[in-house]
């Protein structure tokens, strides 16, 4: 078990298993997070164990999770974000 950090208050709390391929995350209230309600916090799949290859899980896991994310919804919320923060930035030079 651990704390899942990439949450504001630090509140889930995430199950892995043995061989550190599995993971599932429940929220503060004992709710298992999911793509239908918490997409970005979701338990996933690794396919490098974070304790065991943390190399390869950061290549094969965290960067490919940070380029596509864990869904189709998550990913385009993600670019739309990015664009606004480029907008604002063209604003602020342009003024």
């Amino acid at each position: 078990m651990s704390i899942q950090k990439n949450t504001p208050d630090k509140s889930n709390v995430k199950y892995v298993s043995a061989d550190g391929h599995f993971e599932v995350i429940y929220n503060k209230n004992g709710v298992l997070l999911s793509e239908k309600n918490d997409p970005a916090n979701m338990g996933t799949y690794n396919y490098a164990s974070p304790t065991n290859d943390a190399v390869n899980h950061v290549i094969l896991d965290w960067a490919t999770y940070k380029k596509w994310y864990n869904t189709k919804q998550e990913y385009e919320k993600a670019q739309v974000e990015n664009l606004e923060k480029i907008e604002d930035r063209a604003r602020t030079i342009i003024k």
